[in-house]
């Protein structure tokens, strides 16, 4: 809300369609700062279990399968707000 108040506050431009044109690419700036690029980050951690699954039996590791896949329904959380 923070952002959304100051771009608007700081935009001397009367046109309200300048002003949200300024808020769309501060609240973009934001995400990018405080999410990162959420999708990309669940293409990568979704191939991570299957990686680990194929190991050898002798090096499979179910703790670390578990981690990878409750990191990626966290990334899903994140993005789903």
């Amino acid at each position: 809300m923070e952002v959304l108040e100051s771009t608007w506050q700081s935009c001397h431009d009367r046109e309200p369609l300048v002003k949200i044109g300024r808020c769309s690419e501060a609240l973009q700036a934001w995400s990018k700062e405080n999410f990162g690029n959420i999708k990309r980050e669940i293409r990568n951690t979704k191939k991570l279990p299957k990686k680990v699954q194929k190991q050898a039996s002798s090096a499979y590791n179910p703790q670390k399968c578990k981690a990878l896949v409750t990191n990626l329904n966290d990334l899903h959380r994140k993005e789903e707000r």
